[in-house]
């Protein structure tokens, strides 16, 4: 397998931790509560991004390999994509999954 021949993919889920007491802890009720106000506002409208899990996959010749990471508030897979955020270090954490399904396919049909 080349890196260069593995496709990623992001994928959403609705979380099912309430954001209440796991979205912000600023410090601040008032900033706090107006946060999570937001995110269910945003939840009500159909944004999922407003809290949610987001799977990464690496896809290669029919393995996949994938990172999870919850509680999540984004304003969209733009905004989770960018770089120095999350994305980069699941891709890395799904290729590494799919590097393991390789090497326990082979380590199988040797």
């Amino acid at each position: 397998m080349r890196r260069d021949e593995v496709k990623y993919a992001v994928e959403i889920a609705p979380e099912d931790i309430p954001p209440e007491g796991n979205a912000i802890a600023s410090g601040d009720a008032a900033v706090d509560a107006e946060y999570i106000a937001n995110i269910r506002r945003r939840l009500e409208n159909g944004d999922l991004w407003a809290w949610c899990c987001v799977k990464v996959s690496a896809r290669w010749g029919g393995f996949e390999g994938v990172d999870y990471l919850g509680a999540c508030c984004y304003e969209d897979e733009a905004s989770f994509m960018q770089d120095g955020g999350y994305y980069q270090d699941m891709k890395e954490r799904a290729l590494e999954d799919l590097e393991s399904q390789l090497q326990s396919a082979k380590e199988y049909f040797t």
